[in-house]
């Protein structure tokens, strides 16, 4: 996030929305209508013209808007897709909806578990996981939202 300003960083992430059309189409199947198009299309070129200016912007003062651009594309493909796969595996008919929630929490805790196994291995000693330092972190105001 160094390499970008703010501006265009958030207009980067919204190409989120075109992943997620890009998805929809091959995922789903679904056709988009001519003014769903144009809208993309239209995205698509401000968030260009953002990242063009920004480029010559950040050749005179060291950053890399490019490097930066890209990561900021990167991540918007990755929070895109999940969340058009979730709606697959919501609207296929013949399953249980109940079961396919259990289904993907469970994997879900199995991926924060990975990558919270290395947290363990701090400093050269591995920890005991306790509910304080599991929970570390988490307040009250967290448990609200949840």
């Amino acid at each position: 996030l160094s390499h970008l300003s703010v501006a265009s960083y958030q207009l980067i992430s919204q190409s989120k929305l075109l992943f997620t059309g890009f998805f929809m189409s091959i995922m789903l199947k679904k056709r988009l209508s001519g003014r769903q198009y144009a809208a993309l299309i239209l995205l698509m070129c401000g968030t260009v013209f953002t990242q063009l200016s920004e480029m010559s912007r950040s050749a005179s003062t060291g950053g890399n808007a490019l490097y930066g651009g890209m990561l900021t594309l990167l991540g918007a493909a990755l929070s895109a897709l999940p969340n058009v796969y979730y709606e697959k595996v919501l609207k296929t008919d013949g399953e249980n909806q109940w079961a396919k929630n259990i289904q993907l929490t469970f994997w879900i805790w199995v991926w924060l578990l990975v990558i919270s196994v290395p947290s363990l291995f701090h400093s050269g000693s591995i920890q005991q996981m306790t509910p304080s330092n599991m929970f570390a972190g988490i307040t009250g105001w967290v448990w609200l939202v949840i």
